[in-house]
């Protein structure tokens, strides 16, 4: 899909479909920076933009790879063992959600492919005996035609 809004707006309304897929595995959402995890009400999902550099795929056109890091965070109490099978198991959940073909209109009106990448087993939390996160970085691709005002 080649689009030719502006950035800001490309952006936007990738982070908010996003958000609105994670919200139908019903556990709250954290967009953003975390920087106290142990303030928050766990089990959650927590996702972030990444760095991304621009390939330009034409004279007036350039292909983004949108890149997202999702992390599913748990809070656990019987054991690292069980602490860390949760946050796989639904960090696997939202994996498939937001990678399955038929992720719905929200994601794939907005992109023209979601690829995925990187997929980290569970972690306990370094400060904690009782938090584990398992993580994934998804890539969505946005094709945009650009004017020149040259």
């Amino acid at each position: 899909m080649m689009m030719k809004s502006k950035m800001n707006v490309i952006r936007k309304d990738l982070k908010d479909a996003i958000r609105d897929e994670i919200e139908k595995l019903d556990l709250p959402v954290v967009y953003g920076e975390l920087t106290e995890s142990k303030n928050l009400d766990l089990p959650i999902y927590w996702y972030f933009p990444m760095p991304h550099v621009p390939e330009i795929t034409g004279s007036h056109s350039e292909q983004h790879n949108f890149n997202y890091g999702f992390v599913a965070m748990v809070k656990h109490v019987d054991g690292v063992e069980e602490g860390k099978e949760k946050a796989e198991k639904l960090q696997a959940e939202l994996y498939d959600h937001v990678t399955r073909a038929d992720v719905g209109n929200l994601i794939r009106d907005k992109c023209h492919n979601i690829l995925p990448g990187q997929y980290n087993p569970a972690y306990r939390r370094g400060d904690s005996q009782r938090i584990f996160w398992a993580s994934c970085e998804i890539a969505f691709i946005i094709r945009r035609y650009k004017t020149t005002n040259c």
